[in-house]
């Protein structure tokens, strides 16, 4: 009996320690699995497309001579070819042509409200007489009385030359109400439409409504932190300077601060804080296809001309590497920006089990690492 009543007070007791560790763990875990869910988000439910291709005759303006054009396309969704041909009826001469060939990355699976949008575009002219060029192009949302372009990093958002960039909606994905509909239209000239469709999902759980077929699937993220504090010696003299580097922020967005001072007179020696904002990269890379995201930078505070230490966004793919960049091929930033990263190089298939991470190096030894698993 007073072993039983010895036994029956160690369990409570070790009840009473447990029940509050308990309840801590529960309370992270709920925290956590509400932190993965969203209020709604826009989910891709059906893809059309418009054939523009026609042929007929008609008066050359100012004369009374006929003219016979002829539309036609070749490609498949995401990469189509276009031809305008103009023929005088009677003499059978070309008095004008174009041809082009554009080549897009579908729009995201899920467009999360608060958020920016982004897709590759490409166009390529392959032949053109007379002086002629590809019809006018865009890309847009129907959000709002105006809608939203999708625009290059410098503002241009209707395209009739060639480029080979990656566009980014000028607004931020608004939120919907259940059941409601919103359209992206690929405008690719000439009468031809890609229409993506999407509907609102309320409550939606973004990580359950992306793709799951084959490509390198997201299964973690970590982040280093590289906060630090020490004394060091002041090159080419007897002083000390204290050295410290902070942050505060979130995955997605953060502020790094790194204060120098002397030790003996505490004067400040130099100084550098400086915001980083950037999207998560996709949660399945798809290969074949190029990677976008992304990515903003702004110095708060800079003193005696200290700026952001070097940031990059890094796949380890290949011997090398490959690295997400701007438009114009920059892929290590020091200065304020606010544009797309696109990964410059095609995204490899892998073996199944496979892993791949991308970096994105924040600079002070500040790194956000995205883990990737390879599923067929």
């Amino acid at each position: 009996m007073k072993n039983q009543s010895k036994y029956l007070f160690n369990l409570s007791l070790t009840a009473r320690l447990f029940l509050p560790i308990l309840f801590v763990c529960l309370t992270v875990f709920v925290a956590f699995a509400q932190s993965q869910t969203t209020e709604g988000v826009w989910k891709l439910v059906g893809y059309t497309f418009k054939d523009g291709s026609r042929s007929g005759e008609s008066l050359l303006a100012g004369t009374t001579s006929k003219m016979f054009d002829k539309v036609t396309f070749t490609g498949k969704q995401g990469d189509i070819t276009i031809s305008h041909n103009r023929t005088d009826v009677q003499t059978k001469k070309q008095l004008a042509e174009c041809t082009y060939r554009v080549v897009w990355s579908d729009p995201p699976d899920v467009l999360i409200a608060g958020e920016k949008a982004s897709m590759n575009y490409k166009l390529e002219v392959l032949s053109s007489f007379n002086k002629w060029k590809p019809q006018q192009q865009s890309v847009y949302l129907n959000q709002g009385l105006n809608g939203v372009y999708f625009a290059t990093a410098d503002g241009t958002k209707y395209f009739t030359s060639e480029m080979n960039t990656s566009l980014v909606s000028q607004k931020l994905i608004e939120k919907g109400t259940k059941g409601s509909t919103r359209t992206i239209q690929v405008v690719l000239g000439e009468g031809f439409i890609a229409t993506y469709t999407y509907e609102w999902m309320a409550e939606g759980n973004v990580k359950t409504v992306t793709s799951q077929g084959a490509g390198w699937h997201f299964t973690g993220y970590t982040f280093k932190d590289g906060s630090r504090s020490g004394e060091s010696y002041l090159a080419g003299t007897t002083s000390k300077m204290f050295d410290k580097v902070t942050f505060t922020g979130k995955q997605g967005d953060i502020t790094i601060s790194h204060n120098r001072t002397d030790v003996q007179t505490k004067k400040q020696l130099a100084e550098c804080t400086y915001r980083v904002v950037w999207s998560d990269p996709p949660d399945v890379l798809i290969a074949g296809e190029k990677a976008s995201m992304n990515y903003k930078l702004e110095v708060l505070s800079s003193f005696n001309k200290w700026k952001p230490q070097q940031q990059s966004v890094y796949l380890n793919q290949g011997l090398n590497g490959v690295y997400f960049a701007t438009a114009d091929g920059t892929k290590y930033f020091t200065s304020e920006m606010n544009t797309s990263l696109v990964s410059q190089k095609l995204i490899e298939k892998g073996t199944k089990g496979s892993t791949r991470t991308i970096q994105v190096m924040l600079g002070e030894g500040f790194v956000a690492t995205y883990n990737y698993e390879w599923r067929d």
